[in-house]
Order: structure tokens, then C-alpha cells, then sequence
């Protein structure tokens, strides 16, 4: 049975809350910490990745994907989801939002 969109949006929120791979908010920080060191070890970038940088770019990752089959409907609510996370981090100066890279930084 397909569930409408509302439904299938209100999944994908309330998947933000839940993780397979742990909370959103660390497996977001090792991504961005991971972005930011293969940025700046390929191109020398000066920049920090975020976690709304990580929602944000898998948004349009999920776009990109809809561009190629506009009716996916995994697409659309994951990437509902990932805008939910990106609201969740909408401050990139919050410091529970930027993944700092320094000598002390781990990735656990």
C-alpha cells in the first residue's frame, strides 16, 4: 500500500530522530570532518565543512537523483529528511552544528 505524501514526509522526519547508523548529529559530524579533510588535503581548502553543509549537499545529491527518475518517491521523502536535518542546523555558527578541524579532532 503506498502511503500519501504527508505520510511519507512525516516518516522522514520523524526519521531524524533515528539513525541506522547512530545520531544524525554524529554520523553528520564524521561526515563533515571527513568532507573537510579530503578538501583540504586534495585542494588545500581553508574551510570547514558543516553538518548543515552535509544535509544541504545530500539534499542535492537526492535532487540530482530525482532529476534522473522524478518519480522515486524514496527519493522525495529521503530528501525531506535531510532538510529536516538541515533545520536542526540552520545556525552554521552553532557550535554543536560546525565539525572544527584541528590536531585534536577524532572521528569515533
Amino acid at each position: 500500500m503506498k502511503l500519501n505524501r504527508l505520510d511519507c514526509l512525516n516518516k522522514a522526519i520523524n526519521a531524524v530522530s533515528r539513525s541506522d547508523y547512530g545520531k544524525v548529529e554524529n554520523c553528520f559530524k564524521k561526515i563533515a570532518l571527513l568532507w573537510t579533510a579530503y578538501l583540504k588535503g586534495k585542494y588545500g581548502a581553508e574551510f570547514t565543512v558543516s553538518q548543515n553543509d552535509v544535509a544541504m549537499m545530500m539534499v542535492q545529491l537526492k535532487i540530482a537523483r530525482l532529476m534522473s527518475n522524478p518519480d522515486h518517491e524514496d527519493s522525495l521523502v529521503d530528501g525531506a529528511g535531510y532538510f529536516a536535518c538541515a533545520a536542526e542546523c540552520e545556525d552554521e555558527n552553532d557550535s554543536q552544528c560546525v565539525a572544527k578541524t584541528d590536531t585534536h579532532s577524532t572521528i569515533k
